[in-house]
């Protein structure tokens, strides 16, 4: 593994496939945020987690998927030659708000671009996320040319639906009105049971 200050001149080269990483597990170091993603570009010979290290290729010894079965979502394990786990969590780029829980295609591509680039492959998939990804919310655009270096975050700010202040106000209203309604038959049954 290489440390920030020591990553190649390859990183500044054209990448390969950007990815939005959400979770990083190491033997000596973990990351993990739904709030935010971590940009992580694969080329032929490295795999870079932006403000976290770098990753030969060459060094990864094996490249599986572990399923997480509390947000039910798909975290690839690397085993590094020299024993290390590695445990890296790609999110959907259209589902960035539920906690990885449609991330199988961008984990399966991540995956599948890793073991192919270890055995001298190249693999035949999209650079952007957004152009990988097999489903999207309604409320994004169709007919928009998806920047992969911008944050899924950014796009889901932009284009998700915000309530209105009347929406949120009958929200209110009527989780209120079920609260209460609910008090009164748990206070109707304790009287019956009572008579």
């Amino acid at each position: 593994m290489l440390s920030q200050e020591e990553l190649p001149k390859e990183k500044s080269q054209n990448p390969e496939w950007i990815f939005g990483v959400t979770h990083v597990y190491g033997q000596s170091y973990s990351t993990h945020s739904y709030s935010t993603f971590h940009k992580c570009i694969i080329t032929r010979k490295h795999i870079f987690i932006e403000k976290h290290f770098s990753i030969r290729i060459d060094d990864i010894k094996e490249c599986d998927h572990a399923l997480i079965t509390r947000f039910r979502s798909i975290h690839t394990k690397l085993l590094m030659l020299d024993g290390t786990k590695i445990e890296i969590a790609v999110a959907d780029p259209f589902y960035p708000n539920f906690k990885n829980r449609n991330n199988a295609s961008e984990a399966w591509a991540f995956k599948e671009i890793i073991n192919g680039l270890m055995a001298g492959q190249q693999p035949d998939y999209p650079k952007s996320p957004y152009d990988r990804a097999k489903h999207k919310a309604k409320f994004y655009p169709e007919d928009i040319d998806y920047d992969p270096n911008v944050s899924p975050l950014e796009y889901y700010d932009l284009y998700r639906k915000r309530w209105t202040t009347s929406e949120i106000i009958i929200k209110v209203i009527i989780c209120v009105f079920t609260w209460l309604l609910g008090l009164m038959v748990i206070l109707l049954i304790m009287n019956y049971l009572s008579n």
